[in-house]
């Protein structure tokens, strides 16, 4: 499955320190990819549609999109204090 980011998230990982984005990212393809050690960490939204995967104390928001071929986009990302607002 490929992963693309929306202008929010790309922007969103500019801000974060290089280590803590690489993590990120390195995540978000190891759950695109099916493998098993991100699969655990990622939970439905409430009362949204999409999900949310866990990397420490940051969080990214992500959608599956079903056009075509699948597609993970990646809407935002950010501390868990403030990811939800």
């Amino acid at each position: 499955m490929e992963v693309a980011y929306t202008r929010r998230a790309a922007k969103d990982l500019k801000k974060l320190d290089r280590t803590v984005a690489s993590e990120i990212a390195a995540q978000l393809a190891a759950y695109a990819n099916g493998e098993e050690r991100a699969c655990n960490k990622v939970k439905p939204l409430r009362n949204e549609d999409g999900y949310r995967i866990r990397i420490g104390d940051y969080r990214a928001i992500f959608t599956i999109e079903e056009t075509g071929q699948p597609q993970m986009v990646v809407h935002t990302v950010g501390h868990r204090r403030n990811i939800y607002d």
